[in-house]
């Protein structure tokens, strides 16, 4: 089994090109001419969770589709809702962070210091499909979080006259942004940047919301490697590693129980006298019926025709063996009833080990009248 890894080379990239391009549209956003008009008509995106779903949702085959296709990409399908936000030049920076991350990737297998943060294991090189999983589980904790923060913040403001005059200052002490010291109702974009930045790239802890007025602050340890300064990095690598290990171990399971299960399949046939499925390795039950049933029967009609035939027997011992012809007729006839009623009426309520002990005897039975 291979292990998983997740270097925090691959996790730093991947967070400085979304904080590096979130800044980029944000200045596109606001950037003015002389006369005070906005220069660009068009930008990027406004939120840096369009970037990481536009991420998450790429198709490997189409990265260099037109802006249209991304808008309605990201619209979900949604023409007009695509109109109004045309992802203008989205396309070309999504490919460049997944080609940027796979030459990483690929250059993390030969370099010197490939090995994983506080580990011996060496990371191998990560397909399209393993990036986009691991963007998708950072978006997805990115979402949940910043969601729970926007809620601590409107009630905060309720209840506290502090952060009602200006919630962006106790944002800025809680997170140690210190350009919130000096910022007035930032935008969106703004408290996306800054505290995503604090989340993965820098700092020592991180905060994570109940959805009440209360948080939790958890600080990353620095271990041995103080100097490195990869606390934060190394703590999201772990992280990743460890969930997507977790995964790798239950599709491994997964794949044993269906080989086990295909195993057991190849050796099971379907009886084509009574349908049931048996395993192949003995006869089944109903056969004691069918076949076996018409042969002894001819057999026995033969018989019968020889006793009645043979002008060298006497009378007695043609009423004997007339005699016992009948009882074994009669006794075949027995078994055939009782076959039939367990087959129908009984079929389906007797357990499988007791229903074969059933055809056994019955099978003993009926050997014993030829």
């Amino acid at each position: 089994m291979n292990k998983f890894i997740f270097h925090e080379q691959l996790h730093k990239g991947l967070w400085e090109k979304v904080i590096e391009h979130s800044v980029a549209a944000h200045r596109m956003k606001i950037t003015k001419d002389r006369r005070g008009m906005l220069l660009y008509k068009d930008y990027p995106f406004d939120s840096v969770f369009t970037l990481l779903d536009a991420l998450s949702k790429a198709p490997e085959e189409s990265l260099e589709m037109s802006d249209s296709d991304w808008a309605v990409l990201l619209s979900d399908g949604d023409v007009e809702r695509a109109h109004a936000n045309p992802c203008k030049g989205l396309g070309w920076r999504v490919k460049r962070i997944y080609d940027e991350l796979q030459a990483l990737s690929l250059s993390l297998e030969t370099i010197e210091g490939v090995g994983a943060y506080d580990s011996e294991e060496i990371q191998t090189p990560l397909t399209f499909k393993g990036l986009q999983d691991i963007i998708k589980f950072y978006r997805d904790d990115a979402k949940v979080f910043f969601d729970n923060l926007l809620i601590f913040i409107d009630r905060k403001k309720v209840r506290s006259q502090a952060w009602r005059l200006n919630w962006s200052v106790q944002v800025g002490w809680l997170f140690d942004i210190d350009d919130f010291q000096y910022t007035t109702n930032p935008s969106n974009q703004i408290l996306e940047i800054e505290v995503l930045r604090k989340r993965y790239l820098i700092g020592r802890q991180i905060i994570d919301f109940d959805s009440t007025t209360h948080f939790n602050r958890v600080h990353v340890t620095g271990g041995y490697f103080v100097t490195m300064r990869l606390w934060l990095r190394n703590y999201w690598t772990k992280k990743v590693t460890e969930v997507f290990q977790e995964d790798e171990d239950e599709d491994e399971d997964e794949d044993e129980d269906e080989d086990e299960d295909e195993g057991e399949d190849e050796n099971m046939i379907t009886c084509q006298r009574c349908g049931r499925c048996w395993d192949g390795l003995a006869q089944c039950p109903c056969g004691i019926t069918a076949n076996d049933s018409d042969e002894q029967v001819a057999q026995s009609d033969d018989e019968d025709i020889q006793v009645e035939s043979s002008d060298d027997t006497d009378e007695e011992a043609i009423s004997e063996a007339n005699k016992s012809v009948i009882k074994r007729h009669d006794i075949k006839a027995s078994v055939r009833k009782l076959q039939a009623i367990i087959d129908g009426e009984l079929n389906g309520n007797i357990q499988d080990g007791i229903y074969i002990a059933l055809m056994d005897q019955l099978k003993l039975v009926f050997d014993d009248c030829h």
